[in-house]
């Protein structure tokens, strides 16, 4: 949900949402920037699966990242945010990616 999207809170309108309607945790305000902007990531749902495709240039210019080799394989984990600020689902084991030709 982005800021434009939204209404201040009033009693008024607290009132017109039905119980149990899920509000989101968190707002979009804006695009990313530095090292946190070169890593896009694009979600899809379908028949009760979800699939995350990140991208990222294989040469980081981050003193806080990797680059992606051949040479060896670099592992990552994902959270997801499922209307929750704390308690998030995380992968046990991280997930491996290798480059192939």
């Amino acid at each position: 949900m982005f800021e434009n999207e939204t209404v201040p809170y009033s009693k008024e309108a607290d009132a017109e949402s039905p119980n149990g309607t899920v509000m989101p945790a968190s707002l979009i305000m804006g695009s990313d920037e530095g090292d946190r902007a070169d890593v896009d990531a694009a979600p899809n749902g379908k028949d009760g699966w979800w699939t995350l495709e990140p991208k990222r240039k294989l040469k980081s210019t981050s003193k806080y990242d990797v680059d992606f080799t051949e040479a060896k394989p670099l592992y990552m984990w994902t959270s997801i945010f499922d209307h929750t600020q704390t308690r998030h689902t995380r992968h046990v084991y991280p997930v491996q990616i290798e480059l192939r030709q």
